[in-house]
């Protein structure tokens, strides 16, 4: 008796029901997009899928000097602005479906327009990209947040603290 025989054809059939049953999953998830079908932000408010033509100035930013990405809704139970004196003290809160590095690229790609200069990245945090700029008096920090089904970018804009020269370092002291 030949038990191999019988074998083979269930072997086969398991294997063509397996390669037919993992064909039609893949087919349920869409698009194959990497976002979700719907994402929501902090407040509730529905966010839209992103466009194919990546992330742009939305000419109706809040933050007159700061862009705002297309898309992006602003989160205002999580979000302040007050003037004290000369200067201004902001810190928006925005939420938006988009990959954090093409977030921090929107960013680099843009504030040079708005007549800030880049002061610095900390990539200390592997779950945050955090820059910042200066301009004026100002300093603007933005911490981006998230990945692809809700990327959360936090604005915060306040008086730059005044830089003062060190001290003067002591002569030393001599022994006699």
């Amino acid at each position: 008796m030949n038990v191999f025989r019988i074998q083979r054809p269930a072997v086969l059939l398991g294997l063509i029901g397996l390669t037919i049953l993992s064909t039609g999953l893949a087919g349920c998830r869409g698009t194959g997009s990497p976002f979700p079908v719907l994402a929501y932000s902090d407040d509730g408010d529905l966010l839209p899928r992103p466009s194919s033509a990546g992330l742009v100035v939305d000419p109706n930013s809040p933050i007159e000097d700061v862009p705002k990405p297309v898309g992006f809704v602003g989160v205002p139970s999580r979000s302040t602005s007050r003037v004290d004196g000369n200067h201004r003290v902001v810190l928006h809160v925005y939420q938006g479906r988009a990959n954090r590095l093409d977030a921090a690229a929107f960013f680099r790609r843009n504030l040079d327009d708005f007549g800030w200069g880049i002061d610095g990245f900390d990539t200390g945090d592997l779950n945050a990209t955090v820059q910042t700029y200066a301009k004026g008096n100002e300093s603007l920090r933005i911490t981006i947040t998230g990945d692809g089904s809700k990327v959360t970018l936090n604005v915060a804009i306040d008086g730059r603290s005044s830089i003062s020269a060190p001290a003067p370092r002591p002569a030393p002291v001599l022994p006699e």
